[in-house]
């Protein structure tokens, strides 16, 4: 968490889509439902963030899955 409207920036600019680099063998904790890896930390120099992307769901899953209770 930022502490100030600074260290949010520098939170946002690292964190952007284009900035994080990709998923590698030496960085990535999962690639099944979720692809799960870590970066960096921006604020806090040695430390690592665990960044999380949610698998693309097919297309037919999509529709199919529409109207089944959660």
């Amino acid at each position: 968490r930022a502490g100030s409207r600074e260290q949010a920036d520098r939170f946002i600019e690292k964190l952007k889509p284009d900035a994080i680099t990709s998923v590698s063998s030496e960085t990535s904790l999962r690639n099944a439902r979720n692809a799960i890896w870590t970066v960096d930390d921006p604020l806090t120099e040695g430390d690592l963030l665990v960044v999380k992307k949610p698998a693309r769901i097919a297309w037919h899953k999509r529709i199919l899955d529409r109207r089944k209770p959660s």
